[in-house]
């Protein structure tokens, strides 16, 4: 028997990856099976109604601290490439042995389920309200940033970035570094990619090469912020 959606209760179908066969496809458009690509996921589930992947055995929030919080930011930030300022951060952020222990604790409820602003709210205290159901948190780790998440009607967290407290446009190439620039502010100054390769998933990862007078330039974001250099 399948699951049901957490969010809307209804039946979740089994996904199915690699190249379909005519049988394959009439279960498909019967809504029998939900045809993931060629390239097999971690996804197993999903649900027709939410037009999303579902894990129906998503674990709830742990009793967790802000800074395993971040800490798990840290370690999805760096996961990229080795681009960012570890030296430069603070302790315990700087220990690739936390980052690990809070990735294990937090990844079943943040990476394969599908987390409540409330819970969120619970770890990370009070959000700003923003129209269209966006919640800004605030993080000690990054004061001149909100940690940014759109919801759906039922408050599931639908997605997730970084956004500039402050309007802070880039004014010379010298200031595209790891950690220091996100992805509207590259755009804005060097204009739109030549290439670009969109991996999406919980942290919104993203590839964007850009043409700068002679210069090529490769450029890796996780949440909006930009963590890698090519």
């Amino acid at each position: 028997m399948s699951p049901k959606c957490a969010r809307c209760d209804r039946t979740l179908v089994p996904i199915a990856y690699g190249l379909p066969g005519p049988e394959l496809h009439e279960a498909a458009q019967r809504g029998e099976v939900h045809l993931g690509g060629c390239m097999p996921m971690a996804e197993e589930w999903w649900c027709g109604a939410c037009r999303a992947y579902v894990d129906p055995d998503a674990a709830t929030a742990p009793d967790a601290s802000v800074e395993e919080f971040q800490l798990y930011l840290v370690s999805a930030l760096r996961s990229v490439g080795p681009g960012g300022p570890e030296t430069s951060l603070p302790a315990p952020y700087n220990d690739q042995r936390a980052q690990v222990a809070a990735k294990a604790k937090l990844e079943a409820w943040l990476d394969r389920g599908l987390p409540k602003v409330g819970e969120l709210s619970a770890v990370l205290g009070s959000p700003l309200p923003i129209p269209g159901n966006v919640f800004w948190f605030g993080l000690p780790l990054w004061p001149d940033l909100w940690f940014a998440v759109t919801a759906d009607d039922a408050r599931f967290v639908t997605d997730r970035r970084f956004v500039r407290r402050e309007a802070r446009p880039m004014r010379s190439l010298a200031e595209l570094r790891p950690w220091n620039v996100l992805l509207p502010e590259a755009e804005a100054f060097l204009g739109p990619p030549i290439e670009k390769l969109d991996r999406g998933g919980r942290e919104n990862r993203t590839f964007r090469r850009y043409r700068h007078g002679d210069e090529r330039v490769d450029a890796y974001f996780v949440y909006d912020l930009l963590v890698s250099l090519g």
